[in-house]
Order: structure tokens, then sequence, then C-alpha cells
């Protein structure tokens, strides 16, 4: 399964925020009526239903909310909380039956501990890549022999002229070595950046190709059938963010249409409060090159699951893909 974990509000506008307090206080508000909580054990209830043997997630969050003014360190100006996705997560898994172990991790996007120090009063926000492997797995079936993560040398980063600072928005991939009944093969996660420079109006290159490449380049020579799962931030012909075209170029097929499925089955992204908003992209994937066979796939999380907001457990629908190794 790959599966975008939702960090629960658009960091964007604290980018261009003329008072970058009021933008932190509205994007902690936000990630607060998203409600974190409720959203892991509906993003359990999928996992634990379909019991992959392995998940990719993107946005894993770690939101951790004094809630007070830096202004004089003691005025709350959102609720207290903490919201470790991860932790939230496996206890919900295991609350459902299906416990999943974390195989490899890597921290990215470390935005509001960028800011000075003085704002961490109000938040701190923390963005990993995850890899689960389901526990209880033989090792006849499916076995770990190593792991590797690696951030991308091709990274966005964002001046901030009000606070003297630079936001970088660090992105990058982790891959478990596995063996399957005695073939050797190697699962990906990767997330590559979402937004071009010219939608946040500055100038410079793309990003997301460059990122792609760097990954294609690191699984150059790789013999052993290869998986990546993730969210590619895009979509088949996209010219803007194309790293799909590069994967796909490079000799990843495409499972889900490799299957026959539509390309119009869409993947992304519900609105930023979770309470409308169509699946209109198709850019989360599960690409495959050599001996890895796509048997089947299906969509998790499009069905809307509270009438009220949110309505989602993710702003992305998940996919789960079976396939053949070897």
């Amino acid at each position: 399964m790959t599966r975008n974990l939702y960090l629960g509000a658009d960091l964007t506008p604290l980018l261009s925020a003329a008072d970058p307090l009021a933008g932190i206080v509205s994007i902690v508000g936000k990630v607060e009526a998203s409600k974190p909580s409720t959203r892991m054990a509906l993003v359990a209830h999928e996992i634990a239903k379909a019991k992959p043997d392995l998940v990719a997630l993107q946005e894993v969050s770690n939101w951790q909310i004094p809630g007070k003014s830096p202004l004089d360190g003691t005025t709350q100006l959102v609720p207290a909380a903490s919201y470790n996705f991860l932790t939230l997560l496996q206890k919900d898994l295991t609350a459902d039956g299906v416990p999943y172990r974390v195989v490899v991790s890597q921290t990215n996007f470390q935005s509001l501990s960028q800011l000075p120090a003085g704002l961490a009063l109000l938040a701190t926000y923390t963005d990993k890549d995850v890899i689960l492997m389901r526990k209880g797995i033989p090792t006849s079936q499916l076995k770990v022999t190593s792991t590797h993560a690696a951030h991308y040398t091709h990274q966005l980063a964002v001046p901030l002229p009000t606070l003297g600072a630079n936001v970088n928005f660090t992105r990058g991939y982790e891959w478990a070595d596995l063996v399957s009944k005695g073939t050797a093969w190697r699962f990906v996660n990767t997330h590559p950046e979402a937004y071009t420079p010219a939608e946040l109006g500055l100038s410079g290159a793309d990003v997301n190709g460059p990122q792609a490449k760097e990954l294609t380049k690191a699984l150059k020579g790789v013999k052993k059938p290869l998986v990546i799962a993730g969210d590619l931030n895009s979509a088949k012909g996209e010219t803007n963010r194309p790293a799909y075209t590069v994967l796909t170029k490079a000799g990843f097929a495409d499972t889900w249409l490799k299957l026959g499925n539509p390309n119009t089955a869409f993947t992304c992204c519900h609105n930023e409060s979770l309470s409308g908003g169509k699946l209109t992209t198709r850019i989360d994937h599960v690409l495959a090159r050599g001996a890895a066979k796509a048997t089947s796939a299906s969509h998790v999380g499009v069905a809307q699951e509270s009438a009220t907001a949110p309505k989602w457990a993710s702003d992305h629908a998940g996919v789960v893909t079976t396939l053949a190794i070897g």
C-alpha cells in the first residue's frame, strides 16, 4: 500500500504571510480541526482491512503544539496538543489486531523548527516518510535484509523575508531490500516535491523532475525486481512535475494502468479542511520494474467517512497493489 497521511493543513500561506505568527496560529488551528487522532484511526482501519505486507507512508507528521505565544511565552493562542501520526497509527493498528513494525523511517521536512526559536513555543512540525511491515509474516515468505534512506540533492528552498530565514522543503527516498521465497527484491518509498517555484512566486528550476532523476540514478544497474510506491506529486503526461514521466521512461511500469484500470481513477485531492473537494488527478502510484508483476490493485480512502469535516482520513486516496515477485 501507498498512503499519504496528510499533515492537516496547507503550509504555503506561511511563506507569504506579512505576520508569520498569525500565519502559524492559522495553520495550527487547521491541523487541530483536522482531528489527526480520528484520521489515523481511519487509516489504521484501511490498512487492517487490506492487510498489505508492506506500507509506504508519506507525510507521517509529528506536531508538538505548546500553543503559547512566543511574545510572552505564557499566553495560550491555540489549544496545547501532541500528534505523532506514527505512534497513533501503530497503536490503532495493534488495537485493530493487525500490528505493524517500522522497517525504515526518514526525517525530511522540519518546517517550523527552521523559524526563529521563539516561534517553537507555538508549535513544531516534523515530516517523515516511513515503510511499515506487517508483523507475523514468516521470514520464509518475507524477510528484510537491509535498508537505506537518503535525501535528494535538489530541494526547494523558500525565503521568508519577514523573518530573515529560509524554509527548506526537504524530500527524499527510502528502501528496504527483501527476500520473498528465495527471490531478492527492493521496495522503495518516495515523496518528490509538490510545488514548482513559479507556483510560490519564486524564480528557479523545478525540482520534482530532478529528484526523480536522482532516484533513477540511485537504482541504476539494480538487476533484482524493483517496486516504487509513493505520492509522486506527478500524473501521467504532467510537464510541470514530471517525476512520473522520468520514472516510467526509466523502465518502471505503472501497475495501475498495466492492469487495465482507467487513468481517471484519481487519488488527489480533497480540500484543505477535508470538508469537500473532488479527487481530480492520479499522483499516488505503485510502479514496478523487472520480475515484479501486478496481479490486482484497488483504492482505499475514497468513500466519505463522516457527514462533517473531516469527511475523509486524508486529502489523498491510497493504492493497494498485489504483486507476484520473481
